[in-house]
């Protein structure tokens, strides 16, 4: 890991460097910190594996307390068994009186969604999108309307050429208006990311291209929890709606363990399907 450093752009090997130096007690904690703050500038941290160990969470916090008001709310939104005993009020503090920027007018309008106020959490969006064309944005107004509607696919359509990453992805949003289970199916597969193989691990380790892909372990992070719930759903109208083949169940649930490889559920249930 420690060679590959200079060459990986995505931070994944300093991440992982610092899990292995976290293990083995190997390194300072403030190094750890920041290798795994690195990785978390690549990808956030949503996924359980952030709270899986205190260093860990010290750098969640870090890493929060160094980025705007949005990316706050994001992590803190799923991160919520870190504070719900002892802060219940984090996620309320960081909503903006008097929102000026996309990112405050973002998470106004995540609080008041969070509060069952449409209307209102629209109308935030609405300013969030003026302000600069996000994604995400598009794919949280979507899903302040009833229905499939003209106005909530055209958002969808936005989202997705502005590259929604965060949950709700468009494919979700589109699964839970859809009325048929095979068509559901599809598009909460859909919603799941692929994992991409990493090429350059063995031209760093070998000096060769090769196929070979990382152990599991080695993976980002991966999903938060609410897209893991969007992925049990999936496995759920498999299992119990369309009674799916056992090898495809197994074909999806890998995939998805490639994208979670530390989620204690999808572990379990990995085992369950007999995935070693």
């Amino acid at each position: 890991l420690e060679a590959a450093l200079p060459y990986d752009e995505s931070h994944l090997a300093r991440l992982q460097w610092g899990r292995i130096a976290e293990a083995g007690n190997l390194a300072d904690d403030q190094a750890i910190i920041d290798a795994y703050m690195y990785g978390m500038e690549r990808q956030a941290p949503l996924a359980s594996f952030w709270r899986q160990t205190p260093l860990r969470l010290q750098a969640v916090e870090q890493f929060a307390a160094v980025n705007n008001v949005e990316m706050q709310w994001r992590i803190w939104e799923a991160q919520w068994q870190v504070w719900k005993e002892d802060d219940p009020s984090r996620l309320t503090d960081l909503v903006p009186d008097n929102p000026q920027t996309a990112p405050e007018y973002w998470v106004a309008g995540a609080a008041a969604y969070r509060d069952l106020d449409r209307d209102t959490a629209r109308e935030y969006f609405n300013q969030a999108i003026a302000l600069d064309v996000g994604g995400d944005y598009y794919a949280s107004r979507a899903w302040t309307f009833d229905d499939l509607s003209v106005e909530s696919e055209r958002d969808l359509a936005n989202a997705e050429r502005y590259s929604a990453k965060y949950d709700p992805a468009p494919h979700v949003l589109r699964a839970f208006w859809a009325d048929d289970a095979d068509e559901q199916l599809e598009l909460l597969k859909a919603s799941v990311p692929l994992h991409f193989m990493r090429y350059g691990y063995t031209f760093i380790m070998f000096d060769r291209s090769s196929n070979m892909d990382l152990l599991l372990p080695m993976h980002w992070p991966g999903l938060s929890e609410l897209q893991i719930d969007r992925a049990y759903q999936a496995l759920s109208i498999m299992l119990f709606e369309l009674e799916t083949p056992k090898d495809k169940v197994i074909a999806f649930w890998e995939r998805v363990l490639s994208v979670a490889p530390y989620d204690e559920r999808v572990l379990f249930d990995a085992a369950q399907l007999g995935i070693n």
